[in-house]
């Protein structure tokens, strides 16, 4: 009886053992990499271009008429500016664009979402002065733009992309009425 006694112990002792111990995967991060940022118009206009290509390639048959819808979260300056910017590159580059959405066959929209990160404690590691500015990102403001090519119910492409922008500029990339939403950034 002693020895199951002891048996028994030693394998709950072992059970618990296991249990305390972490076998799940261990955090790393991702290695350093860079990110673009927007400062003026021409870089709206740059994405636009790069976007275009990007429509127009997605699309089987290129003559398709293509409609560009406003923004789906919202409108503000850059979603509106952008608008016009895509609408010119597409038609730059061949593309056909109408105005109404029931003579399209091909449906591009697009939606714009503003990461403000949370102020506050130490300074996130590997941000501070931008390399040629004079300003400081503490912590980052990021913006994040999603394309979407859809025919019928298929989606033919969806594309985003991320960009920096000056906190200070933040109203442009905000939809009126639109809560700004904090993020606290944490190097865990």
């Amino acid at each position: 009886m002693k020895i199951c006694n002891i048996l028994a112990l030693g394998a709950g002792a072992l059970i618990l053992a296991g249990c305390t111990a972490w076998k799940g995967p261990s955090t790393e991060v991702y290695p350093e990499s860079s990110q673009l940022r927007t400062q003026a118009a021409h870089h709206w206009d740059l994405l636009a271009e790069q976007q275009a290509a990007k429509i127009l390639a997605a699309l089987p048959d290129k003559a398709d008429p293509i409609y560009v819808e406003g923004p789906t979260l919202g409108q503000n300056t850059f979603s509106a500016i952008y608008q016009d910017l895509l609408v010119s590159q597409l038609v730059g580059k061949g593309g056909v664009v109408v105005t109404a959405p029931n003579l399209a066959m091909v449906q591009v929209s697009y939606t714009v979402r503003p990461l403000v990160h949370q102020e506050g404690g130490d300074d996130y590691p590997g941000y501070g002065p931008m390399p040629g500015s004079t300003w400081t990102m503490h912590p980052p403001t990021e913006i994040v733009i999603t394309n979407t090519v859809r025919k019928g119910h298929y989606v033919l492409l969806s594309n985003s992309e991320v960009f920096y922008f000056h906190r200070g500029e933040k109203w442009i990339y905000m939809a009126s009425g639109m809560p700004a939403k904090n993020y606290a950034l944490t190097d865990h």
